[in-house]
C-alpha cells in the first residue's frame, strides 16, 4: 500500500512541478512501465472531483439553472481512455515512440490537476453573485492557462519543438470535443 501512495505522491508531484513550470518536473515522475500503470490511478483519484464539478448546480444569465456539466460515468471512461490509445500511433508518426508512455504518464497526471484547476470556473459559475464578465472572464483565464499546461507537459515528455507540441494539444481537445460529441454533445441545463 505504500508504493500506491508513494506512486500517487510522486505522479501528483510531477504534474505540480509542470503547472508551476518547474524545470525538473519530468524527472519527478515513475517513467518506468510500473509508473505508466500507476498513472491510471490519476482517473480514480480524479473522478470524485469530476462528480462534484458534474452535480454543481449553476444559474445562466436568463435565469435558468441547472448541473455545471450533464456528463455520465461513460463519457469519463472514454475521455481517458481515447487519448492515451490515440497517442500510440501518432508517437510512431511523430518518430516519438521511446517517449510516448512518459508523455501518457504526465498526461494522466496532468488531469488529475486539471480536474482539481476545473473546480475554479465551476465554482464562479455557481456562485449567485458571479456576473456573466466575472465568469468569462474566469474561464477565459483557466482556459489559456491549462492550454499552456497541457502544451508544456507534451514539449518536454515527448521532447518536441513548440509547433509539435501544440498539434498534440489541438488534437487532445479535438479528441476531447468528439467524445463529448459521441456521448451526446453538450446539453444545456434544465430547469
Amino acid at each position: 500500500m505504500q508504493i500506491i501512495f508513494e506512486e500517487i505522491r510522486r505522479g501528483f508531484e510531477g504534474a505540480l512541478a509542470f503547472l508551476l513550470n518547474k524545470p525538473d518536473a519530468a524527472e519527478r515522475f515513475d517513467r518506468s512501465l510500473t509508473g505508466f500503470f500507476y498513472s491510471f490511478l490519476a482517473p480514480l483519484l480524479a473522478l470524485p472531483i469530476h462528480l462534484m464539478t458534474s452535480s454543481v448546480e449553476i444559474t445562466l444569465p436568463d435565469g435558468t439553472t441547472g448541473s455545471a456539466a450533464d456528463m455520465d460515468l461513460g463519457f469519463y471512461v472514454l475521455r481517458w481512455i481515447t487519448f492515451p490509445l490515440l497517442m500510440l500511433p501518432l508517437a510512431i508518426l511523430i518518430n516519438r515512440k521511446a517517449q510516448v508512455l512518459s508523455f501518457i504518464i504526465g498526461w494522466n497526471w496532468s488531469n488529475l490537476v486539471i480536474e482539481l484547476i476545473s473546480l475554479v470556473p465551476v465554482m464562479v459559475m455557481a456562485s449567485a453573485a458571479a456576473s456573466l464578465g466575472l465568469i468569462q472572464a474566469v474561464l477565459l483565464i483557466v482556459g489559456l492557462m491549462l492550454i499552456l499546461y497541457r502544451w508544456r507537459v507534451a514539449k518536454q515528455l515527448l521532447q518536441v519543438n513548440g509547433w509539435t507540441a501544440s498539434a498534440m494539444v489541438l488534437i487532445d481537445m479535438a479528441g476531447t470535443y468528439l467524445v463529448i460529441m459521441a456521448a451526446g454533445g453538450l446539453t444545456p441545463p434544465t430547469a
